[in-house]
């Protein structure tokens, strides 16, 4: 889902809001074949099969929210773009990583694989919020040549619920030009 709104506030002066959501969700799960001898070199007619699954939810929404301003200072043409972004990511899942399974393809018979016991499923509920600020200003000198310069503030606070544990808050700010 997308909504985007533009809306003149004035001759000079234009607001923009897009707001978004998306939502995925997928369970999915197979079987992986591997180690059978088709060519009998090896003399082998064992077949290992491992059935991995994940259940999976992603959702990411946010709101991004600009203001755009024309003026011209007597010798150039400025087009002033300030802007904040909202989003969140999260991501749900289940990773299950069971053993390795054995079968004899000629006497049906089945057994744990010994070399590649269970592994550890891996389950974790995990978010991302994001903010940004920006400005941007881009002068039109000639009608051919433009200059752009600005900057961009953004902070970040990762969490997860896994064994980790991780939270992690960053900031960085981006300058621009052109």
């Amino acid at each position: 889902l997308q909504i985007d709104y533009t809306r003149q506030l004035s001759d000079v002066t234009t607001l923009t809001n897009k707001v978004f959501y998306t939502d995925a969700k997928w369970d999915s799960s197979g079987v992986v074949f591997a180690g059978i001898d088709i060519f009998g070199f090896g003399q082998s007619t064992t077949l290992s099969r491992y059935k991995p699954s994940l259940d999976d939810h992603q959702t990411i929404y946010g709101d991004y929210l600009e203001l755009t301003h024309v003026f011209d200072d007597g010798n150039v043409e400025h087009e002033l773009l300030t802007g904040l972004a909202l989003t969140r990511y999260s991501n749900d899942y289940d990773f299950k990583n069971p053993a390795f399974t054995d079968i004899d393809t000629v006497t049906k018979a089945t057994a744990v694989n010994a070399f590649l016991p269970d592994q550890p499923s891996k389950s974790a509920d995990a978010t991302l919020d994001w903010l940004g600020l920006y400005a941007l200003d881009t002068m039109k000198v000639t009608q051919k040549f433009s200059v752009m310069f600005g900057a961009r503030f953004n902070w970040f606070d990762y969490q997860d619920s896994d064994a980790s544990a991780l939270d992690k808050d960053d900031t960085l700010v981006s300058p621009m030009a052109g």
